[in-house]
């Protein structure tokens, strides 16, 4: 539709949301809140996680590096 817009050819995918996943990645970023998301498993297994929706202040004590944006 605005073929001037697309700069660049992500290759974007679906991962599974577990523990191993979790557990290689650098950083996690939210940007929508979902009921559906185990943010305990989130904030015990991700290093850092950037929270722009404030979902993990539901979670008692994140291992996780909390960055509230």
């Amino acid at each position: 539709v605005f073929p001037e817009m697309k700069k660049y050819d992500l290759d974007l995918r679906s991962v599974a949301l577990n523990e191993e996943t979790l557990g290689t990645t650098d950083c996690v970023i939210i940007v929508t809140d979902h009921e559906a998301v185990d943010y305990g498993l989130m904030g015990s297994v991700a290093p850092l996680i950037v929270d722009t929706r404030n979902a993990m202040a539901r979670v008692a004590e994140p291992k996780a590096r909390i960055v509230k944006a």
